[in-house]
């Protein structure tokens, strides 16, 4: 979260993801709501209940259903939407941004990796990346669909 704060007040908030002379297609606060309501929205309809339900019933210790655990799966819901959580979407964000709309390289993980890599992000070490991601995307998406 502190790099975050870093990134928005400091020298670096005022970077553009585009080019200089481009100006913004929706202004802030939409800007801002769109994020907001995507983010949270598919969020909440996923998981609003099931998440605190399901650390209710089977906390990570202790017995399940006692006031207890109401107040630890409270607990592991916000940890798990809370301001952290967001302080990481936005620095990945930020940086597939930055190389997608800036640098105009492609949206992928691995090319956000080239300052510290160099071209070995063209090789198999960046098609790692992308297949790795792909790979753990596709397993998020079978689990949530409940495949095994």
């Amino acid at each position: 979260m502190l790099l975050s704060l870093f990134l928005v007040f400091s020298k670096y908030g005022r970077i553009k993801l585009g080019d200089d002379e481009d100006r913004p297609e929706y202004s802030r606060p939409t800007w801002i709501a769109m994020l907001f309501s995507a983010g949270m929205g598919i969020g909440l309809l996923f998981y609003g209940v099931s998440e605190p339900v399901s650390h209710f019933v089977n906390p990570p210790y202790g017995p399940g259903g006692t006031p207890e655990a109401a107040k630890l799966a409270l607990r592991y819901t916000h940890l798990n939407w809370g301001l952290h959580a967001w302080a990481i979407y936005a620095i990945i964000g930020l940086s597939l941004a930055y190389y997608k709309f800036r640098k105009k390289v492609p949206g992928l993980i691995s090319a956000t990796l080239y300052p510290l890599l160099g071209k070995k992000t063209q090789g198999p070490i960046g098609i790692s990346c992308c297949l790795r991601d792909r790979v753990w995307c596709s397993g998020v998406t079978r689990s949530r669909c409940g495949a095994n």
